[in-house]
């Protein structure tokens, strides 16, 4: 069981990742096929895509695939902050099969959709960002030639967007409890984290971190100004080179700045006794 010491000096907590706040189990909650495409379908997609050694995402996409591959892609893409995708890429017979997932508006702009189907999955997405659950994209392509990076994706590779799938973890009792009791003791929280914006604002809402979506700022569209980022308590979409900026401009506002990138750390910054004044 956390304690808690009733005597911290104020301090902002900056959490690098709403993961920290969440379970470190992941598990599928909603699969959204997109147009033509059949729940099989995205099953299969969805196995190409896999990466191996898995991350959360993968291994929980592993626990709900039924259609294992059993033999090793040409080339396998790791999730880079860049592209905000990853995927693998399949020799089959005379063609060539890509299966990519991610960032769904970085999987969209890879894909060729009219306007009825962007609305269309769009709107889905909003729907299950509302309830905080990771949302990723998947989608595929036949193609003539392979590919050695995604960064070679052009408007010559168009994909197919196959759909939606959404990601939950139960959330920890008592990684609440710590985090409404550092409230009440003066501590500011902020999360900065790479999800969707409504995503983001999901998750801290059932902290208590943010209570208005106002309240959150897409970090790609920020500048970081000492006002902006007083008003801000959730940065949805960061990048690492967002949050030097943003931790840079709460440091200049003559705050107390602690930033924890594991649970650990939150757990001891959030705990953390006094330290004794010296003289």
């Amino acid at each position: 069981m956390f304690t808690f010491s009733r005597h911290r000096p104020a301090t902002t907590v900056v959490i690098d990742g709403s993961e920290l706040l969440l379970g470190d189990t992941l598990t599928v909650d909603h699969m959204w096929p997109a147009g033509d495409s059949s729940t099989a379908q995205l099953h299969h997609v969805v196995a190409q895509a896999i990466n191996t050694p898995a991350d959360a995402i993968d291994q929980a996409l592993t626990t709900m695939t039924t259609s294992a591959n059993r033999h090793k892609p040409l080339r396998e893409f790791a999730f880079t902050h860049q592209h905000g995708i990853s995927g693998s890429l399949w020799h089959t017979g005379a063609d060539y099969s890509l299966a990519i997932k991610g960032l769904p508006e970085n999987v969209f702009a890879h894909c060729d959709m009219t306007d009825n189907e962007r609305e269309a999955a769009e709107l889905h997405l909003q729907k299950l960002s509302l309830d905080g659950a990771i949302i990723i994209a998947v989608a595929h392509a036949t193609l003539s030639q392979p590919i050695s990076s995604l960064s070679e994706l052009n408007h010559k590779h168009r994909l197919t967007l196959s759909g939606l799938i959404s990601l939950t973890s139960t959330i920890p009792g008592e990684m609440r409890e710590l985090i409404r009791q550092a409230r009440k003791h003066d501590t500011s929280l902020r999360l900065m984290t790479g999800t969707h914006r409504q995503t983001a604002f999901a998750i801290a809402e059932q902290f208590g971190i943010a209570t208005h979506p106002n309240e959150v700022t897409d970090a790609r569209q920020l500048h970081v100004a000492p006002s902006v980022t007083q008003a801000t308590t959730v940065f949805a979409r960061a990048l690492p080179e967002h949050k030097a900026q943003i931790i840079k401009a709460l440091r200049e506002m003559n705050t107390h700045v602690t930033v924890v990138a594991t649970k650990e750390e939150l757990i001891a910054a959030l705990t953390a006794k006094p330290r004794a004044r010296r003289g």
